[in-house]
């Protein structure tokens, strides 16, 4: 991809969601911006990874990936992987992810499932 379509942010979405362009090679400026890693993570969760530490910290992206995989939340920052509805919305997929989570949250979403 040229230069000039790299700081194209439509361009640079649309070849990250075709797989076309991984996301760890979007520009820097791309990674912290909140609209465009929206995007990517709502249909690839795991992106978050590449996404920039205070967009790991955004209650609203981090529940985005955590919805399109529950693995995501392994990828948060540590403010969100102690947000309950966070936790709840990936346990309520995979009952695995109880052991990355604080011992308070999971004594609060085991006391929801019984």
């Amino acid at each position: 991809m040229s230069e000039e379509l790299k700081s194209d942010r439509e361009v640079v979405l649309a070849e990250v969601l075709q797989g076309k362009s991984a996301f760890y090679n979007v520009p820097e400026e791309l990674r912290g911006d909140k609209y465009f890693v929206l995007n990517v993570v709502l249909h690839r969760g795991l992106s978050l990874k590449y996404a920039s530490e205070k967009l790991k910290q955004d209650d609203k992206v981090v529940l985005a990936a955590v919805k399109q995989n529950p693995w995501a939340i392994t990828i948060a920052d540590k403010i969100c992987r102690n947000n309950k509805k966070i936790v709840l919305t990936a346990v309520s997929q995979d009952g695995r992810i109880l052991k990355h989570v604080s011992e308070k949250l999971k004594i609060d979403t085991l006391s929801l499932c019984i």
